[in-house]
């Protein structure tokens, strides 16, 4: 590196305060070349303004009106058409002592020769015009024509605060030159400029770097000392780059001071490739405040809800995830969900404490699709309103509502509240008097079914309760990138790629992507063992106009997929991918699963492959797919053509055992789900398989098996699937092949020409608990079981070691008892016979290692052809009398 520093000999310091530096600001230069109102000279001392097409001829002095419209931002250079633009700030409420302008704008300052000692400061400010939230200004400084900025800042494009570019020092030597881009390039802009005021100040300084012997611009341990040391005592002809800090030409102790009094200085050296500030894609609530995608905080001045409410009303008019993070909340208010279409919900460690006057409500939930809500520890008090929870659907969908799908409703979505709920009256009230609640999965700390108020007919009994889920609503601290590689949404329309963070900050190389980012995010994880968060963009609220939904622009925020999304290898991982609309475009497979061991993968929102021949692939390759869970809310394929399959499940490579599958809603598909034949020597045993909306499918909804080869291995599984027809026309609703499977089975919707369920020839010893079948229940099998009612068994947890269980047991008429006495009269009074069905696998040891306590609610079907919903109340009341060696 040139030697380009000074002696710090104490008369030289002295001497050196006593020398002019550089001091100049790009707003004061460029106002300080005005006359008679307009700008005088381009380049303009050491500053360029350039035209779009990098030329300074193209712009023109205008007044602001003549001879070209500047559209109010006032006097100063423009091209022709009015943009881009540079002007003196204070024009549209954008601040003064800047330059303001309608972008792309791009500005040159060449160093002149006075800049001499080796470094600048550089500091600056970019403020974006309010009302065009879509867009993001982003100012970039580029050094010596570098094709990668190595400083940025993006502008707040919601609240028009202004940004600061920090202090930074960079090396400079006369004749380098800065580049400065202000344009729509901000990571969460649709890539169009609109106008801002900036300022960049540039400041000659000492950079203090002259015992930087190896030339990488920081004064180190590691690669500095070591070269002092290898030449001291050099007499003669020593440069800095052998150790001579103080240009003395010998390498001596004062050298040596001198890296002591420098050690861990640093500046840039403008090479640097400047990444974008990280801010999580998602709104933040914290005690302190709401943090929006683009880092700025939201205003909630007056809040009645510390803020609750208005960050869940941002997230819907935007279409944000929302992400509630650990402490209590005091609110004085009921807390609306407003009506969404694709949106995530995170509560970790969260207190609600609703004020005395609360009285109606403390949460409110209005219709939703595609709803993800998960409430993680903590607890709701509302102590004085007549309903803790109440779902109530009232308004159109944003989407669906609009294209005239769907009338209000909550349907295919998921809410799991592993929190207390406190309430005068009612803990939670589902109101179905005028709209339903279908298709849904509930969990309700503490709560079951019959604990909750059910007002209205709606409430149908495709809704599935889950048991606790053990994983953590918020993994990871979201401000931060460690520890994983996160995908922050591609922000504009569809082709837009997203930006992939590594752990440490720096970007992951998209350059060339045909999955929006994704894949090579999913490889880079895969390569280094890491966990993923993704995060996405659902419908916007805002699209709405005067009351209905009007369909706007719905493609911003897609991951747009032109290829498979192959998901890798994991092995311990933990992936979660909230909020997105996967689009692939294709007609092969749209996401696929390798080899899964002891993982944990969730993605909420959506994939769609209308054009798909398969949605969803999971075909493990290498090792068997064991003890993980993978839950993937929303499969559309659409495509019903022969031979598409929105889900498929392949054991036939690999053994698929102990794991949980869920699906939420799959729609389309010649065949919905299907889980293949295994080999001779793999299986698919020990899962549980859950979809509470499989419809619109062609001719198969749930395939558990397609042929009679090695379907005995095919065995001891827990299915809760729930089919509709949509109408039709379809063939058949669910097919068994294997054995020992145990299967919740609901069927509705008019146009299915077969059977409603089909237990082939190969089937044995399988049980199948349904309701709302309108078609033939065929059975070829041997020793199978059709039980009117409900498997009291919708999920377990996936067992934490690979031992094989054996078959299932069946007991019938096994002895129990009733602690209360009212449900022993009911019994008699109505002399049902009722036959539990026990499985070893219901005592399995759950994902956390702790071994969960055995109760009916896991293990029975119970056989009751009238008031089920009462017999429901309270499973863990039932103590069995059998010994436990019979089980």
């Amino acid at each position: 590196m040139k030697n380009r520093q000074r002696k710090l000999f104490l008369e030289l310091l002295e001497t050196r305060q006593m020398l002019t530096v550089y001091a100049h600001s790009a707003a004061d230069d460029f106002a300080a070349d005005f006359s008679g109102g307009l700008p005088q000279n381009n380049p303009n001392g050491d500053w360029t303004y350039l035209a779009s097409d990098d030329t300074t001829t193209s712009l023109i002095a205008s007044d602001g009106t003549n001879p070209i419209n500047t559209y109010g931002i006032g006097a100063g250079w423009v091209q022709a058409g009015g943009f881009p633009s540079y002007a003196i700030g204070g024009a549209l409420s954008l601040p003064t002592g800047t330059i303001a302008g309608h972008g792309p704008q791009k500005v040159i300052w060449t160093a002149p020769a006075d800049v001499d000692m080796g470094a600048v400061q550089l500091s600056g400010e970019l403020t974006q015009l309010l009302g065009q939230s879509a867009r993001q200004m982003q100012l970039s400084i580029f050094k010596n024509g570098n094709a990668a900025p190595f400083l940025l800042v993006a502008a707040d494009s919601i609240n028009q605060s202004t940004s600061i570019l920090p202090p930074s020092i960079v090396a400079m030597d006369p004749g380098d030159t800065l580049t400065i881009v202000v344009d729509g390039s901000g990571p969460q802009g649709n890539g169009i400029s609109t106008f801002s005021a900036w300022d960049i100040d540039i400041l000659e300084v000492d950079p203090e770097i002259d015992a930087d012997f190896n030339g990488d611009f920081v004064v180190d341990q590691g690669a500095d000392l070591p070269i002092w040391q290898a030449n001291f005592g050099t007499t003669v002809g020593a440069t800095q780059s052998t150790g001579d800090a103080d240009n003395d030409g010998d390498v001596d102790g004062a050298d040596l001071l001198i890296w002591q009094r420098q050690f861990g200085n640093e500046i840039l050296s403008g090479n640097e490739m400047a990444v974008p500030p990280y801010d999580p894609s998602a709104v933040i609530v914290q005690t302190s405040g709401v943090t929006l995608p683009n880092g700025s905080l939201l205003d909630i001045s007056g809040t009645q809800t510390q803020g609750l409410q208005e960050a869940f009303d941002f997230a819907a008019d935007e279409g944000w995830g929302v992400f509630v993070l650990p402490g209590t909340y005091t609110l004085d208010a009921g807390l609306d969900v407003v009506e969404r279409q694709g949106a995530s919900f995170r509560l970790q460690d969260v207190t609600m404490n609703f004020g005395a006057g609360v009285t109606d409500f403390g949460l409110r939930f209005d219709s939703a699709i595609i709803l993800d809500w998960y409430w993680d520890g903590g607890a709701l008090n509302a102590p004085n309103a007549l309903d803790g929870v109440r779902f109530d659907a009232r308004n159109f969908h944003p989407l669906d509502g609009c294209l005239g799908l769907t009338p209000p409703a909550i349907a295919d979505n998921r809410y799991i509240f592993e929190a207390s709920i406190t309430a005068a009256t009612n803990e939670v009230t589902m109101d179905t008097s005028t709209r339903t609640i279908n298709d849904n999965y509930f969990h309700f700390q503490g709560l079951g079914e019959n604990d909750l108020n059910i007002i209205g007919s709606g409430f149908a009994d495709s809704n599935t309760f889950l048991s606790a889920r053990p994983d953590s609503a918020i993994p990871w601290d979201l401000f931060s990138t460690a520890g994983r590689v996160t995908v922050n949404v591609p922000n504009g329309p569809i082709g837009t790629v997203a930006t992939v963070y590594k752990p440490d900050g720096s970007l992951v190389n998209t350059a060339g992507t045909t999955t929006s980012g994704l894949q090579e995010a999913f490889d880079h994880a895969a390569a280094n063992d890491l966990d993923v968060l993704v995060f996405g963009q659902g419908i916007r609220n805002s699209e709405i106009n005067g009351g209905l939904p009007a369909c706007g622009n719905t493609n911003q925020g897609l991951y747009n997929l032109s290829t498979t999304l192959d998901v890798g290898a994991l092995d311990g991982e933990t992936y979660r991918i909230f909020n997105v609309t996967f689009n692939y475009t294709g007609s092969g497979t749209a996401m696929a699963f390798g080899d899964v061991e002891n993982a944990d993968f969730e993605l909420t929102g959506q994939i769609g492959a209308v054009n798909g021949a398969t949605g969803v692939l999971i075909q493990p390759q290498t090792t068997a797919l064991t003890n993980s869970v993978i839950r993937v809310e929303h499969m559309p394929i659409i495509n019903d053509d022969p031979g598409s399959i929105a889900v498929r499940i392949d054991p036939s490579l690999q053994t698929i055992e102990n794991s949980e599958f869920y699906f939420t809603e799959i729609l389309g598909g010649e065949t919905g789900l299907q889980v293949d034949n295994p080999s001779a020597s793999t299986f698919f045993r020990n899962n549980v398989l859950s979809t509470v909306h499989t419809h619109d499918y062609k001719t198969f909804a749930v395939r558990l098996g397609t042929t009679s080869n090695n379907s005995s291995n095919i065995h001891t599984n827990t299915l809760d699937v729930h089919i509709d027809t949509d109408g039709g026309p379809s063939t058949t609703g669910l097919q068994v092949w294997g054995d020992n499977n145990t299967i919740a089975f609901g069927s509705r919707g008019a146009g299915l020409a077969g059977s409603a369920a089909r237990l082939e020839t190969a089937s044995n010893d399988n049980v199948v608990a349904y309701f709302g079948v309108n078609r033939p229940l065929v059975d070829m099998g041997t020793n199978n079981s059709y039980v009117p009612g409900l498997l009291l068994a919708a999920s377990s947890s996936a067992a934490a070691d690979t031992t094989p269980f054996a078959n299932q047991v069946q007991l019938t008429s096994l002895p129990f008892r009733i602690d209360t006495e009212v449900r022993q009269e009911y019994l008699a009074s109505e002399s049902e016979i009722i036959e539990p069905y026990f499985s070893v696998e219901s005592v399995r040891p759950s994902l956390d290692g702790a071994v969960r306590e055995i109760s009916v609610r896991d293990i029975a079907i119970v056989d009751l052809y009238e008031d089920e919903q009462f017999f429901q109340e309270d499973f863990e009341d039932f103590e069995l009398d059998a010994p436990a060696a019979s089980v």
